[in-house]
């Protein structure tokens, strides 16, 4: 019964984010009725990944972290058809799910090419971390987590661990069962969050079956290890097939995993930047809908919607100097 429920709601999700793809639909959505088509769609950044489906063509990772407003997804296209052959969804609260991704070597024991993505995640007012889930791309499942776990304003803190590791004792064992099981069938006041197996903002029978499987001693894999030293150490060690550079290079010229550490160590910055973006595409909506067609007026919104973005994004990296080149490099454009 809960593996039926598991397949068919992954299987609903899965079409319905089939809407990020469709500029159409978005334009309806935004309620622009006299100009359709007109205002801006999500931008989606894709990256080259191995073969996932043994066709023997690699597949693309296509990243929309500005999806649904700030939420974001990160779909796996097939490098042959260009339909998504896995669609991956952030958190209720999550912020630009997918503003970095990374492909990385199997990091979850199935022998095949894994995924690391980027999202910012609000702890509370002007409190947003950088988080990074690897994932598989092979069960849609969310397997390591490396996390920003310092206070606003504090040196980053970095961890990293298996996120069925509820109690945080270092493995996976019958102990996080029975704690997920207590937290579903007696509730506490305050619930643990990490109960939340599959991250979907909800404690469940879900969380129980996800728990169940992964049960069993586990050692930390090499490439998340990898990914966790390069991003640790200062300056970074740039383990990336896109990184030429040597080490200290400025972070504007960092290849992919670049974007993972300004996600941990900028995150605050990059969410005031998501927020900056979606403020001028909603100003350009309203715009454009009382343009309604008048060709002149319409490039006047335009030319709006990118003055407002310079301006705020300015001074965002005035307030936080260290996270300029993050926000020109990895957050959101005027473009």
């Amino acid at each position: 019964m809960l593996r039926r429920l598991l397949t068919s709601r992954a299987l609903a999700i899965s079409i319905s984010s089939l809407l990020i793809f469709n500029a159409d639909a978005m334009a309806q959505a935004a309620g622009c009725t006299c100009c359709p088509g007109s205002v801006p769609t999500d931008p989606v950044i894709s990256y080259p990944l191995g073969d996932q489906n043994s066709d023997g063509i690699a597949e693309l990772i296509a990243a929309a972290p500005f999806a649904h407003g700030l939420t974001g997804d990160v779909a796996i296209l097939s490098g042959v058809t260009g339909n998504p052959i896995r669609i991956f969804h952030s958190g209720p609260s999550d912020i630009a799910f997918g503003i970095s991704v990374l492909p990385l070597e199997d990091a979850t024991g199935d022998g095949l090419e894994d995924v690391a993505i980027g999202l910012l995640r609000p702890f509370g007012p002007n409190d947003v971390r950088g988080m990074i889930l690897v994932a598989s791309v092979q069960t849609g499942r969310f397997h390591w987590i490396v996390a920003n776990d310092a206070a606003p304003g504090a040196q980053a803190q970095l961890t990293v661990r298996q996120i069925t590791d509820v109690n945080g004792s270092g493995v996976v064992d019958f102990e996080d069962v029975l704690l997920v099981a207590e937290v579903i069938f007696d509730p506490p006041t305050d619930p643990l969050p990490t109960a939340d197996v599959n991250l979907d903002g909800v404690i469940d029978e879900l969380d129980l079956v996800e728990i169940v499987e992964e049960v069993g001693i586990v050692q930390v894999p090499d490439s998340v290890l990898d990914l966790m030293s390069s991003l640790s150490v200062d300056p970074p060690l740039y383990m990336d097939q896109n990184f030429s550079g040597t080490i200290g290079t400025p972070i504007d010229e960092l290849g992919l995993i670049g974007c993972l550490w300004c996600v941990l160590k900028c995150g605050k910055a990059l969410a005031d930047a998501a927020d900056c973006v979606d403020g001028a595409n909603e100003w350009l909506n309203n715009c454009l809908e009382d343009a309604c067609g008048d060709i002149w007026a319409e490039i006047e919104c335009w030319e709006g919607r990118i003055t407002n973005i310079q301006t705020c994004l300015a001074d965002i990296a005035a307030a936080a100097p260290q996270c300029a080149r993050c926000i020109t490099k990895c957050g959101p454009s005027a473009g």
